[in-house]
């Protein structure tokens, strides 16, 4: 066999090799994009709902992070900002009309707050740390604890400190001040907050939404 039949046999298995690598890319693009159409976000990793809790429509909800950094504090309320806009449902970004969150300790601030911005729900997101000794077991005590009692004025910014943290989501109604659902994702690196926060996001509007827990007004 001569060398050029050679080099002709080596470029056949070059081109050959390049689109099978293409295809297999595109396969798999497909199946990424097919889940997502199908399956749509990750879920929580768990939930908790007040027996009592009725749903009902929800116009403007507010949306405060309760986190200590300020600056992950506002990608947070960002994220989820964009993922609630929904039609029907408009969220107003906690830092914009609350900065302090040591206001939230008086209630009369968030009266008013609720009042003039015509606010029908609350969604808070925490920061929980999860000790490398609670995993993989942290959810089933997570799961086991009762609904946190007390309303909003009660819960204290959180700072997320281990290497392994996740976002606690709460509900809250506006009023009251009275949470009514709160849900849980799987545990995130902290180093990472503010790129799994989007995911976060997605988890929780498909959750509070999808199966109508959230209701957007008509």
């Amino acid at each position: 066999m001569s060398i050029m039949t050679h080099k002709a046999t080596f470029r056949w298995i070059i081109f050959f090799l390049v689109l099978l690598l293409m295809l297999l890319s595109m396969t798999s693009c497909t199946m990424i994009v097919m889940n997502l159409l199908l399956d749509g976000p990750e879920k929580l990793a768990g939930t908790q709902k007040d027996r009592n809790y009725r749903g009902g429509e929800c116009r403007n909800v507010l949306i405060i992070g309760l986190i200590e950094n300020t600056s992950q504090r506002v990608g947070v309320e960002n994220a989820f900002t964009d993922r609630f806009t929904q039609p029907g449902l408009h969220p107003v970004v906690g830092s914009i009309i609350l900065p302090d969150l040591a206001s939230l300790k008086d209630r009369a601030i968030i009266d008013k707050l609720v009042q003039e911005e015509q606010i029908d729900k609350v969604i808070t997101i925490e920061v929980k740390d999860v000790a490398d000794k609670d995993m993989p077991g942290w959810l089933g005590i997570w799961l086991a604890t009762p609904l946190p009692k007390g309303d909003l004025t009660d819960v204290s910014p959180s700072r997320g400190t281990t290497k392994n943290i996740r976002f606690e989501i709460g509900l809250w109604d506006a009023k009251a001040l009275k949470r009514e659902w709160t849900g849980t994702t799987n545990p995130v690196e902290l180093f990472e907050i503010l790129r799994h926060t989007y995911a976060a996001a997605d988890s929780a509007a498909h959750t509070l939404i999808k199966e109508k827990i959230l209701r957007p007004g008509k």
